[in-house]
């Protein structure tokens, strides 16, 4: 936002005091300052509000110049930097707390007027994008109602302008303490002071475009303006006063004579030498901004008080302890009654004061969770407290969580926090290693959640019926993708949780035409006893003890936690399930590559045990549609077996056919289950679809890791992706009415991506951001996504009206930025698996 801001302090007030030092410091590292701020000293004393500013502005000018390895002092700096000059005319302004602890954008303050003018310059700045100088007066708090405020940005970038702010109050003030401006006309004409009009108050906000700056700072070598600056001082000139308003913008629109001989307000009553001096500069000044105009903008404003340093003193104690308190407040009351209730920005203040302020460790943020009731949130939440507190210092929060000492501690928290908080805090590296540990001991936790959510729902082996002859020894089991629409994310463990009814919209689709993913499950005499995974490169035996069954980079790893999840921990007791002398052979196939977004390994894990049951109940039992939802189920435990933590919507997406909306609902006895809605669409919309709905295979790979794991993080930081989600959550029903009425829900589909996009930062990559947009230039696409969590793989694309599935094909070849990318059509999949039996 601002490049440097300058704090210009009366004369008087000690710019070394400590709890000033303190409350700068505290302020720069929570970001609400720059991290180049000055603080400075007037001149000497009385030298107004213009002379305030003009000495600031010289030190400002030093400072940039230094900056850019400039020895001599030089004007293009102010060229293309945004600055922010402070003036301080009262200690109370920075000393004294007005009202509650506020939110701002990286944590919590006391606010106070020096706070509140930063943030009211910073929203105004940022609503103009104006380059140059602003300053600003801290003797009046006021909220800003910007909702209305449009400004013309060109003003702002224009030579001849100085922008003068003002309101109109809400309620009547007594007029004889405050200015007004006469701008019935655009620009300024006059200032009443004391006012008689109650429009226009004056508000003590200004901006300089830089060739006004660039003159203002010209006068800083011109005697006796010089005077008001250090300069001047150093050059043994007694100091002057000079107003911003009355010697400076005034000369924007008196005569010569009126400004210099007549104008006798702001100084009040001068004689002798210095009326003559002032007179002098007067000349000087109007020399240079009769040349210019003031423009007054009129700001909505709210609460507004002035100069009323009625409130507590500003302390950093004060504002830690009432932190801890909403801390607490949030994890055992909820967040809706919590006083301050941003999670991360909570912690990070927490974090911040702990380190500035040198407490000792029991007053802090980790002692105040610790002592909270243990759930995967707090357990994050300690992960992300260690992390800020080792300041980047420590590495990266995601790797290994495997120590010796702490991994054995992962399901014992009291005993891991006691663990951490004697051994592991005492370094940058031990604490980010020890946050690893926390966010593994959450993610057992969350399998927990799971695990008994799915009790009693999942798919097992009933006792082989005696009558049953062998008369099958072999099945493949074939399963359509999954086409995600609407809501993903949603699915994802602990997310779902937190919503009474957390809502999917996808379905099944065949890929040109064919079933993409299948197993082949064989009995076998040749390996009695022992399971065979016939891998890519070479066939694989799996470990009798399923022990690689929760190392997703293991190709037995899926095959193995899909045997755990049926309660089976040895390959022999399974095999021997399916009769004595027997073994097993696996084959598992995906036509779709890696990292597709197609939902590929949750549905390889259902054709797994659809194709387990086919062979163990072929003759048994009839297929049942109460065994999908089993082993919808079952994959949700199996991702947490794997360690992965995946969701429901990849199985769900393929077991059942057609459009559906997934729903994990919460029950009476407050328990979670999976149920499917299938969503009965006309047939001219399904031909629609079929025609107008296209894979094109980007050729990228997803590179990014640990998606899930970051945004679970963001999840429980309660921010900007807690509101994204919640506001996808609240669309479900309008997605669900759309589809009925035969249409593709493309607005919403377009705030689906943007939410993807800004849960997984990457999710987008460049070539596909540039696909789409050229796509959309041609008109051949109404829309376009990227499948699953993005980052590379499939990219789903609407045709506009009349566009075929060859004139896609087409622009691909032609430009050959995508000349290597492919074009698959889409069919919706209406139908079960494809169940084939060998002998």
């Amino acid at each position: 936002m601002w490049d440097i801001v300058t704090i210009s302090l009366a004369a008087n007030i000690n710019k070394n005091d400590l709890k000033i030092q303190k409350y700068l410091k505290y302020l720069k590292n929570l970001k609400f300052l720059p991290e180049e701020v000055l603080v400075c000293n007037d001149a000497c004393e009385d030298v107004g509000s213009g002379g305030s500013a003009l000495n600031a502005l010289l030190i400002t000018a030093e400072r940039l110049c230094a900056l850019r390895g400039y020895t001599v002092l030089s004007d293009d700096v102010l060229v293309d930097s945004r600055i922010l000059i402070v003036l301080v005319g009262s200690i109370e302004a920075i000393t004294k707390s007005e009202g509650k602890i506020q939110e701002v954008q990286n944590g919590y303050i006391q606010p106070t007027y020096f706070s509140k003018a930063i943030e009211n310059a910073g929203k105004i700045a940022e609503n103009t994008q104006g380059k140059g100088v602003w300053i600003i007066g801290t003797d009046a708090f006021f909220e800003l109602k910007l909702e209305n405020f449009q400004p013309e940005y060109q003003h702002f970038q224009a030579e001849n302008q100085i922008s003068a702010f003002c309101f109109t109050p809400e309620t009547r003030l007594e007029l004889g303490d405050f200015g007004s401006y006469d701008s019935k006309n655009g620009p300024i004409s006059d200032i009443f002071y004391p006012s008689t009009n109650p429009e226009n108050i004056i508000l003590a906000i200004f901006h300089l475009p830089p060739t006004i700056a660039a003159k203002f700072l010209g006068f800083i070598n011109i005697f006796p303006i010089s005077a008001t600056t250090y300069y001047g001082q150093d050059s043994g000139t007694l100091g002057l006063k000079l107003s911003i308003f009355f010697d400076f913008l005034q000369a924007t629109w008196s005569t010569e004579q009126d400004f210099v001989y007549k104008n006798e307000q702001g100084v009040g009553k001068i004689e002798g030498e210095k009326l003559e001096l002032r007179n002098q500069a007067r000349k000087l000044i109007f020399g240079e901004f009769s040349k210019f105009e003031a423009i007054s903008r009129s700001l909505e404003v709210e609460n507004y008080q002035f100069s009323d340093f009625s409130g507590q003193i500003q302390d950093l104690h004060y504002l830690h302890n009432m932190l801890l308190a909403s801390l607490e407040d949030y994890f055992i009351e909820g967040p809706s009654k919590a006083p301050e209730n941003n999670l991360e920005k909570l912690i990070k203040s927490a974090v911040i004061l702990k380190k500035m302020l040198k407490l000792p460790t029991i007053r802090d943020y980790f002692e105040t969770i610790t002592n909270l009731r243990v759930t995967p949130q707090t357990l994050f939440s300690l992960s992300l407290g260690l992390s800020l507190e080792s300041e980047g210092l420590g590495g990266l929060r995601s790797g290994p969580a495997a120590n010796r000492t702490l991994f054995g501690l992962l399901e014992s928290p009291e005993r891991l926090f006691e663990e951490i908080q004697r051994n592991w805090r005492g370094s940058e590296s031990g604490m980010v290693r020890a946050a690893r540990h926390l966010e593994a001991a959450a993610q057992i936790l969350i399998a927990k959640m799971v695990e008994n959510m799915c009790e009693g729902k999942t798919l097992t082996l009933p006792e082989p019926n005696p009558k049953s002859s062998s008369k099958f020894n072999e099945v493949t089991v074939f399963a359509p993708a999954r086409c995600d629409l609407f809501g993903g994310w949603l699915d994802t463990p602990p997310i779902f949780f937190d919503f009474e009814e957390a809502g999917v919209f996808n379905m099944a689709i065949l890929v040109d035409g064919k079933r993409p993913i299948s197993c082949r499950l064989q009995k076998s005499t040749t390996n009695p006893a022992k399971i065979l995974l016939h891998h890519e490169k070479s066939p694989i035996f799996l470990d009798e003890n399923l022990s690689d069954s929760n190392k997703p980079t293991h190709p037995t790893c899926l095959l193995s936690a899909c045997i755990k999840s049926l309660g089976f921990s040895k390959c022999s007791d399974f095999c021997a399930k399916f009769g004595a002398g027997f073994g097993l052979e696996f084959w598992l196939c995906s036509e779709l590559p890696h990292g597709s977004g197609l939902g590929t390994s949750s549905i390889l894990g259902a054709t797994i045990l659809r194709a387990i049951w086919e062979l163990y109940q072929a003759e048994n039992l009839e297929f049942q549609r109460e065994i999908q939802a089993k082993i919808a189920h079952s994959v949700l435990k199996i991702e947490q077996i794997m360690t992965t933590g995946g969701g429901w919507q990849d199985q769900i997406g393929a077991i059942y056919p057609g459009i559906k909306l997934g729903i994990a609902q919460r029950n009476s006895s407050q328990n979670f289950g999976l149920k499917v809605e299938r969503i009965e669409i006309s047939k001219k919309f399904q031909t629609e679809i079929n025609c107008r709905l296209v894979l094109i295979y980007t050729g990228k790979t997803r590179l990014a890791k640990n998606i899930l794991q970051e945004v679970i993080r963001n999840w429980y930081k309660d921010g900007e992706v807690k509101e994204v989600l919640m506001e996808m959550y609240k669309n479900i029903d309008d997605f669900l009415e759309i589809l009925l009425d035969g249409k593709m829900p493309i607005d919403l589909i377009n705030q689906y991506y943007a939410a993807k996009k800004l849960l997984t930062s990457g999710c987008e990559p460049k070539i596909v951001k540039n696909l789409l947009a050229k796509l959309k230039n041609e008109n051949l696409i109404e829309t376009g996504w990227l499948a699953g969590a993005g980052g590379g793989g499939f990219c789903y694309v609407w045709l506009a009206k009349s566009v075929k599935f060859e004139d896609v094909c087409r622009f691909l070849e032609r430009n050959g930025e995508f000349c290597d990318m492919t074009c698959h059509t889409v069919t919706i999949s209406n139908q079960d698996f494809d169940v084939i039996f060998g002998k």
